[in-house]
């Protein structure tokens, strides 16, 4: 394809139509000169195997004319080279969140290539074939809260960052990801006719992994009115039932309709690798059917229902044989490697496009690592994650698997510090770069959350085409994309961003940043903390300080984020410290025998604690609030008031109650937690969506953190997107928005069928408006 921008042409076309891509070039620069400049391009792209997914994007000259060619070997890495062209040229860059557009936009491309102090000339080979994400089931943090939108959105910003892979785990029997059952009980459309009890974390799953169920009214500090309902999870979850449907079919078929959507969305657009799989040895419904006989219902409910490329076969977290040198022959092992045999042989017996693979928390028994690469077939693909939450560089057995394709999975984030701040940059990098040495031919990381581990997400996306990548390049990167800051402030910022990166050699946790969860019968639990020290959140004031630096409002509100989200962890610290002080003072008034010194003690000390624990809880809570983007950040609200608040907030408030009632005290007010929200407010499109296809109706949905009610309701205004240098005004479409649920601050509206590309803001009364800066744009493609 061809066109024209700002009197600078763009040829844009795979290595393999050459032919076609050099008549385009000399019909555009009248120039066989100009074709002689693309046929190098062309000839080392062509030299490589044709799934690879180098690309290359070239400037070439001739008699005051410029094109750019951009050109991939695969049909993928044609959108590699596009998107190539967008972060080298214009200055955009892409986000796990979404994309980050220049702040200077009154340039045209022609001035850009200008400004150029060479010729633009990328190459770009990727040092492994399989690069992705592997979002991990199980909390609200995570993908158990993913609805479509979620899906579309990681799939586009997934391409953009040149990842290529996507893979889900599923708890055996537990989880609606993965159907277990038998051939005759699938239905013609996929739909299943047996199943049994499952879930995705939701919030009235009361017990699964320390939480209490909790209806979200119940919340604390105004935060309810940002859910639906008073059970909440994903959408499929609340539409077959909630906490857990009655009807179990109906999930397993909501969920498949979802990863249907998902996945036919990523490969269609982008030709993405999806992933699914169990743990071995297979959990069986019934007992008196062989696992090939379940693997076979598996295999063709999933062929029934959607793409696939790879199907693994996880060992589980707490195998025997990961920490104890067992013998292969011992069971532990054996009846895995039969389990995964049994797959084998039903996939062989079938007609399936996808493969095999391996997972687990570890690449292979203790004795043994790269066990299953002597004893598996070759069609599985084997990988792990690596051990002890990531605190260890990855297993050095990788490099004696040598018969199969092997992929190593860096933990991003871990699930005790799941509420924290987790800034793995230079550990995913080391990490990545460990495994490569090792000969991996994909890497892929762990995580739950994404806005709130980007940079993670950003250095395990460089790190598989550039090995010479550093936290400080990632860091200065983001500073002086996202946040628009001077060269000089950059690395201000970086420096900074590097301080609080949490990887320290030898030690253990890994942590600078001081970390004040824990795994507490489920993730990112809060506890007392003996000690706050200040200055170990140095780091907030030197961030807050580089606010005054930034003037475009799209830059300032992501550098408010990171502020925000350093202010919630020292909000965190100093609300688990006071805990600490008030369970100290409650117990050594509990002790007295003495009610009038129980009571000037209650007045003198543990009352005024508590008010401090109210204070420091909300200031906790009211700057997370700053930082909600997206389902993940609103289930790591949910994990705070379900899991950590019931002990920090109710627990020590019935046992002050007491204590006071026992000296005839009364408790002030603002010794109690309320409803009321006072923090900043906003405004926000949940996970908006960047590119729809043609003629789809897109739902957006707003939710709105509000101290005092806005009468009237939310209205988008839509326009065109046109050419920024378009002097005629633009045609404008208003939308109004409606309340999704009564006292909730919810709202919804579906948008009118588009054809083209447009842009829209939001606006909320007299002084909400989202985005902060320019309209968000939508690719209609």
């Amino acid at each position: 394809a061809a066109a024209a921008a700002g009197g600078v042409d763009v040829v844009l076309g795979s290595a393999d139509q050459q032919s076609e891509l050099l008549a385009l070039v000399e019909a555009r620069m009248g120039s066989e000169a100009a074709v002689r400049g693309a046929l190098p391009v062309l000839r080392k792209l062509q030299s490589l195997p044709a799934a690879s997914d180098a690309h290359a994007v070239e400037q070439l000259n001739f008699a005051n004319r410029t094109l750019l060619l951009c050109v991939g070997r695969s049909r993928r890495a044609v959108l590699y080279a596009a998107f190539a062209l967008a972060e080298h040229l214009l200055g955009v860059r892409f986000r796990i969140f979404g994309d980050v557009l220049p702040w200077q936009t009154d340039l045209t491309l022609k001035q850009r290539i200008d400004m150029l102090p060479k010729p633009l000339s990328v190459l770009a080979e990727p040092n492994v074939a399989v690069r992705g994400i592997q979002p991990f089931h199980d909390f609200s943090e995570g993908p158990d809260w993913w609805n479509q939108g979620e899906y579309f959105t990681i799939m586009d910003n997934m391409a953009k960052m040149k990842f290529n892979f996507i893979g889900l785990h599923t708890y055996p029997l537990s989880e609606p990801t993965v159907w277990t059952g038998l051939k005759e009980d699938i239905l013609t459309n996929g739909s299943v006719s047996q199943s049994y009890p499952t879930h995705y974390m939701n919030s009235m799953a009361g017990g699964d992994w320390g939480g209490t169920s909790m209806p979200t009214s119940a919340y604390f500090y105004g935060t309810h009115t940002a859910y639906t309902a008073d059970c909440y999870g994903s959408t499929a979850n609340m539409a077959a039932g909630c906490p857990t449907p009655t009807d179990p079919n109906k999930l397993f078929d909501l969920v498949g309709e979802l990863l249907a959507d998902g996945f036919n969305y990523g490969k269609k657009h982008y030709d993405h690798l999806t992933c699914v799989g169990t743990e071995a040895p297979l959990a069986r419904p019934n007992k008196t059917h062989s696992s090939q006989e379940y693997y076979t219902g598996i295999f063709d409910r999933i062929k029934a229902t959607h793409p696939l490329d790879y199907y693994w076969i996880w060992t589980p977290e707490g195998w025997p044989a990961r920490a104890s040198k067992l013998p292969v022959t011992n069971p532990a092992v054996s009846d895995v490697v039969d389990d995964m045999m049994a797959a084998h042989y039903a996939h062989v017996n079938g007609s399936y496009s996808f493969s095999l693979a391996t997972c687990g928390w570890t690449v292979g028994p203790m004795v043994d690592r790269a066990y299953f690469d002597q004893v598996l077939p070759q069609n599985f693909t084997i990988s792990s994650i690596n051990e002890y939450l990531g605190n260890t560089d990855c297993e050095p057995e990788y490099a004696k698997i040598t018969h199969h394709n092997k992929w190593s999975i860096p933990w991003m984030e871990d699930d005790p510090g799941l509420t924290g701040i987790q800034l793995w940059v230079n550990r995913t990098i080391e990490y990545s770069n460990t495994a490569m040495s090792y000969g991996v031919t994909g890497l892929m990381g762990i995580h739950w959350r994404t806005r709130a581990i980007s940079p993670a997400f950003s250095a395990l996306s460089q790190v598989a085409w550039n090995k010479n990548v550093t936290a400080t390049d990632i860091y200065m990167d983001m500073a002086m994309a996202d946040f628009g800051l001077t060269a000089e402030d950059a690395a201000k910022a970086a420096a900074i961003f590097v301080s609080m990166d949490s990887y320290l050699p030898g030690q253990f946790p890994h942590t600078k940043v001081p970390r004040v969860c824990a795994w507490i019968s489920g993730p990112g639990g809060l506890a007392p903390q003996p000690t706050y020290n200040s200055q170990d959140y140095a780091f907030v004031g030197e961030l807050e300080a580089l606010e005054s630096k930034v003037t475009d409002p799209d830059c300032a509100s992501r550098l408010h984020y990171w502020v925000a989200t350093a202010r919630y962890l020292r909000a965190s610290a100093q609300a688990t410290h006071s805990w600490f002080n008030l369970n100290k003072c409650l117990s050594s008034a509990a002790l007295m025998k003495n009610l009038d010194a129980r009571g000037m003690l209650l007045a003198s000390t543990c009352i005024p604690e508590r008010i401090r624990l109210v204070q420091f809880s909300r200031e906790l809570i009211n700057n997370l609030t700053t930082t909600i983007h997206t389902t993940g950040a609103m289930g790591t609200l949910t994990n705070l008031q379900q899991h950590s608040f019931p002990g920090m907030l109710n627990g020590t408030f019935a046992t002050l109650v007491n204590l006071t009632n026992s000296v005839n005290l009364t408790l002030p007010a603002e010794a109690q937690p309320d409803r009321q929200f006072t923090g900043e407010q906003r405004m926000f499109v949940l996970t908006p969506r960047g590119t729809i296809s043609p003629g789809e109706q897109l739902v957006v949905t707003l939710i709105a953190f509000l101290e005092e009610p806005i009468p009237d309701l939310p209205v988008l205004h839509l326009s065109p997107l046109n050419p920024a240098s378009s002097a005629s005004p633009l045609p404008q479409v208003d939308v109004t928005l409606s309340q999704v649920t009564p006292g909730r601050l919810v709202y919804s509206a579906t948008l009118p069928p588009q054809t083209a590309s447009f842009q829209y803001v939001v606006t909320f009364g007299s002084n909400l408006k989202w985005p902060a800066g320019k309209p968000f744009s939508v690719v209609v493609a």
